[in-house]
C-alpha cells in the first residue's frame, strides 16, 4: 500500500504565494458562480503527481483507491 498527500496537504509542500490561497472564500464563490478561478494547480496537475509517483517507484499497475480529494 502506497500513501501519499497531495499538494498543499498534510507534510507536503505548501504554495503560500499563490493568490488564490490567499483569498480562498473568494474563490469559492467565484467558482458557485461558474466563473474562472485562478488556481496554482489543477486536479489534472493532482492526477499526474499520482502517475509520476507511481512511475518513480517503478510500478507498472496499480489498482487505485481514493475518498473525497484523495479519489
Amino acid at each position: 500500500m502506497i500513501r501519499f498527500d497531495n499538494r498543499d496537504c498534510g507534510h507536503s509542500t505548501r504554495l503560500r504565494s499563490a493568490a488564490s490561497t490567499r483569498n480562498l472564500p473568494g474563490a469559492i464563490a467565484r467558482a458557485l458562480l461558474r466563473l474562472p478561478v485562478r488556481a496554482p494547480y489543477t486536479l489534472d496537475d493532482m492526477a499526474d503527481d499520482a502517475a509520476a509517483l507511481l512511475t518513480a517507484l517503478e510500478i507498472g499497475r496499480a489498482h487505485v483507491v481514493g475518498a473525497s480529494m484523495g479519489a
